[in-house]
């Protein structure tokens, strides 16, 4: 293992247990979605909330560089928002169709 793909292969460890403690990334941030879109009075994507909560990671690394973890979840938000726009999370809202809250 390289030092360049150590972190990317936590990242995926880390999304697998992740996955049994919280169940399918996909189905979640569907959920995080409508209840920021609810509290927040706009609409929230399930991707836009991959690329928020990997933002907050950035955020923290800026006080403690040093935490991996922070990378680590960094690196596996990506993923998550990359599968979501993959999968089409973003297409019923760039057709201007709005699922019900």
């Amino acid at each position: 293992m390289s030092s360049i793909t150590q972190p990317l292969e936590e990242a995926i460890r880390i999304l697998r247990e992740r996955a049994e403690a919280h169940g399918d990334h996909v189905e979640l941030h569907k959920r995080i979605a409508k209840l920021w879109s609810v509290y927040l009075g706009i609409w929230v994507e399930p991707h836009q909330v991959a690329v928020l909560l990997a933002l907050m990671k950035l955020a923290r690394s800026e006080f403690d560089p040093s935490n991996k973890d922070n990378w680590h979840d960094f690196l596996g938000y990506g993923g998550i928002w990359a599968d979501l726009l993959k999968i089409g999370s973003h297409r019923a809202r760039k057709r201007g169709v709005k699922e019900d809250l």
